[in-house]
This record gives structure tokens, sequence and C-alpha cells, in this order.
């Protein structure tokens, strides 16, 4: 786990780290990075198609 010495982005870091696992096994990512990129453009994907309402 990170140390940042910032409780909520501690907390952030941790929850992401569980994501990218879960990706991995889930989705049979070669790794880590893999799943980061995946994640990344998926929620790049879903920025994009929200409206300013």
């Amino acid at each position: 786990m990170s140390d940042t010495q910032v409780t909520a982005l501690d907390h952030t870091i941790q929850q992401t780290n569980l994501w990218l696992k879960k990706l991995v096994k889930e989705h049979h990512f070669a790794d880590r990075h893999q799943a980061y990129d995946a994640l990344r453009a998926v929620l790049q994907a879903l920025r994009d198609q929200l409206t300013i309402e």
C-alpha cells in the first residue's frame, strides 16, 4: 500500500490496485499495465460521452 500520508489518496490508490488486479484475473491481461491501459481507455470513452449537464 502507498504511504502518501493523505488518507483519501492512499484509499484511492489501494482501490485502483484492487480494480487492476481484478481486471488482470477476469480478462486475462498480461499484467497490470495492460489492465491499466484498458481501464484508462474505457474511462476516457465514458468521459467523452458525458454532457455538461
